[in-house]
């Protein structure tokens, strides 16, 4: 039987759900919805967008895709759609060179400033880039879900999968901030924000005295462990390199692992049985010598 719930509005559907759904990861919920988007994005691209002229005409326009988002494409396991968009894109940068050689434009005050401007773009890294299609979309999604995300703050089921998180990263929470939410929803936002922070702080400064030598005895516990990457990861938000490993191929290469972990103990296991007979076969043959030996004695005494 399907949940109830008191909302019945078109965004409790599905954006209000993956929220939800969001808010029980360890990430920030805002970087990881991110994230899904991201390779959503390619997903869906890459199925049926590869040869839509529209969209093949805004990626020239952008010059291709930053640098971030460029690698990520690299792992979406489409090769010929990443092959088709490049080839594209390096046609239209031959086509430029060339024209700047027949000009004789090389030097650096000649330098057509489009070009320049576009170098500046593919290096953009992880939405520091205007003009990359994914950056452009992912901003989108990004607002998108931090307005929902202050729309439902003060709702009790939300509250509580909020307070129950780990909250918002501090560049999220920030901008959570701007969007002018009313007392009782920035109430929320800042006592979670506060006790993110009191915690990171108490774990980072048992991680530093546990190292002092006169508590080198004392055990590390897991969140002081790893605490200091929490603590990064909270100061920038959850890292563009998680974005370079598609989950389906992570999934993938988790089950080949498995795979091959499986056949590490069955390869052991054979390898033991095999030892095993070859310590009886080497019994059995040193046997029939052993009697040998034992009645040429026996016939030396007679």
């Amino acid at each position: 039987m399907a949940r109830q719930h008191k909302h019945t509005n078109i965004e409790h559907h599905f954006t209000y759900f993956k929220l939800l759904d969001a808010l029980k990861t360890e990430f920030c919920p805002i970087c990881f919805i991110l994230n899904k988007s991201s390779w959503d994005y390619f997903d869906a691209f890459l199925y049926e967008g590869v040869n839509d002229p529209q969209l093949r005409e805004r990626i020239r326009k952008a010059k291709g895709y930053c640098q971030s988002h460029a690698w990520q494409l690299s792992q979406c396991g489409d090769a010929l759609g990443a092959t088709i968009i490049y080839h594209d894109l390096i046609q239209q940068l031959a086509k430029e060179i060339n024209l700047l050689a027949q000009r004789k434009a090389w030097k650096k005050n000649n330098f057509p400033a489009n070009v320049i401007k576009g170098y500046r773009k593919i290096k953009g890294n992880g939405m520091n880039s205007n003009e990359c299609p994914v950056c452009k979309h992912l901003v989108d999604v990004e607002q998108s879900y931090l307005n929902l995300l202050i729309k439902h703050l003060t709702e009790p089921e939300f509250t509580a999968a909020y307070r129950n998180s780990n909250g918002l990263c501090y560049p999220h929470f920030t901008l959570a901030l701007t969007l002018e939410p009313d007392k009782h929803a920035f109430d929320i936002l800042g006592e979670k924000e506060i006790s993110i922070l009191t915690t990171l702080q108490t774990e980072l400064a048992e991680f530093i005295r546990k190292h002092d030598y006169r508590y080198t005895k004392e055990q590390f516990t897991e969140g002081e462990r790893t605490a200091w990457l929490r603590t990064i990861n909270h100061f920038v938000g959850m890292s563009w390199k998680e974005f370079q490993v598609h989950p389906r191929m992570k999934e993938k290469a988790e089950q080949l692992q498995l795979t091959i972990e499986q056949l590490s103990r069955i390869i052991e296991r054979q390898k033991k049985e095999l030892a095993r007979l070859k310590s009886i076969e080497s019994k059995t043959d040193s046997l029939p010598g052993q009697i040998t030996q034992q009645d040429k004695n026996h016939s030396d005494e007679r």
